[in-house]
């Protein structure tokens, strides 16, 4: 694609996204401070919400796809979080709440688009669009002799979830029922439904797209599943099976993950005390229930059932506190402060000594909370023959060994 078709197609998707996704005429306005004029979400608005990268979430209304609605009770209703009370809102208020909500358990640094949905017809416009199970949902700027499988290319191709190695995944675009909507003259709809798999196989021809027409790359419905994400070592959505506990759903995920640095060190790791199960009702209220796994691992207590729709949130730790050792050990630098970390323990998380260190002259740095600064000595060399006990290290402490004296 050169350079021109790029800007043209940036150009009418800016002018398309305003005409498709601009404000209604049912929303209500207020004031503010500078007496500009803000448009209120109120009940029964329809919106067009668009999570980038998370196209199970993005929904448009199209003549073949529903969007968002706000109910009588001035309530949003959106996967993962549950209900919002949106109605009262700006478009920019709905953004940010729906931004954060997404951000707590589910991802990272979420980019969420809230548009009004309009009934103006931007089809004399000369474009298509691409919705569903593609890896870039918008609207495209139309050629002549465009195809099916050309707008598919266009929006990045289809939207692949990683398999893990027992073939799980959290879905997967149903090319074989690719949608093709498309206006006819009386103003009525017609739909397609096309098996684009024939024709990257060559058994069909390709289909001949004209302007105004909506694409729609349907996901395969994965019913009765559990979804696990966060700290583990495959994240995805799983098959639901009777007697489901969570130390189950989370060996399926293979189990919790850790990041070391280059030298083992761990950076961090799964938090097993506070693990989430994220639950909805029937009425779409959502309750999030905090797990102590290690608890569960240890057999003090009994594991916890896993129900279809769960989502298991498995939180990260920081090893935050670190220690630092320097002088003649084989991996001088910073180190974190695990749990009973101790002189001896440092100097073996640092690959041991050289042949010039003096074991017996070993000094610790530490700064006290008062901002004082205090240095002692500590006699490895006899604490490793067992005549004194280990020293336990305190966070920013610093352990220097020094090269013998000859």
């Amino acid at each position: 694609m050169d350079k021109s078709f790029r800007s043209l197609k940036f150009s009418l998707t800016c002018i398309l996204c305003v005409m498709l996704f601009g404000s209604a005429s049912g929303a209500f306005a207020s004031q503010d401070e500078n007496n500009m004029i803000i448009d209120r979400v109120r009940a029964g608005d329809k919106l067009n919400i668009i999570v980038q990268k998370e196209e199970d979430l993005t929904r448009l209304f199209t003549p073949y796809s529903i969007g968002y609605e706000v109910n009588g009770k001035g309530e949003l209703v959106f996967p993962l979080i549950g209900k919002i009370q949106a109605a009262g809102m700006s478009l920019e208020e709905l953004r940010g709440v729906l931004e954060e909500r997404l951000a707590e358990d589910y991802l990272v640094e979420p980019h969420v688009e809230v548009y009004y949905f309009r009934t103006d017809d931007a089809e004399t416009a000369n474009s298509v669009s691409a919705l569903g199970a593609v890896k870039n949902t918008g609207v495209y700027a139309y050629y002549s002799e465009m195809k099916l499988t050309d707008l598919i290319s266009t929006a990045g191709g289809f939207s692949l979830v990683k398999s893990d190695d027992r073939g799980n995944r959290m879905n997967s675009p149903a090319t074989e029922s690719v949608q093709v909507a498309r206006r006819l003259p009386d103003g009525k709809r017609r739909v397609s439904v096309v098996n684009v798999d024939d024709i990257y196989s060559g058994q069909r021809t390709d289909i001949p797209l004209e302007v105004g027409d909506i694409v729609i790359v349907p996901w395969k419905s994965v019913a009765n599943n559990y979804a696990v994400t966060g700290k583990v070592k495959q994240e995805g959505s799983f098959d639901y099976s009777e007697g489901m506990t969570l130390l189950k759903a989370i060996s399926m995920a293979g189990g919790f993950a850790e990041t070391r640095d280059y030298w083992g060190r761990l950076l961090e790791e799964a938090d097993k005390e506070a693990v989430k199960i994220v639950r909805f009702d029937a009425n779409q209220e959502r309750t999030t229930i905090v797990v102590n796994a290690k608890d569960i691992m240890e057999g003090s207590t009994t594991d916890y059932p896993i129900l279809p729709g769960d989502m298991v949130v498995v939180p990260k730790m920081e090893i935050a506190d670190q220690a630092s050792i320097l002088g003649q050990v084989n991996r001088q630098g910073n180190y974190p402060l695990l749990p009973k970390m101790s002189v001896v323990r440092l100097i073996s998380e640092a690959g041991g000594v050289t042949r010039l260190a003096d074991m017996g002259r070993v000094r610790v740095t530490r700064v006290t909370a008062d901002g004082s600064k205090t240095v002692f000595e500590v006699r490895v060399n006899e604490i490793l023959a067992g005549k004194s006990p280990d020293v336990e290290l305190e966070p920013g402490d610093v352990v220097y060994v020094p090269e013998i004296m000859f």
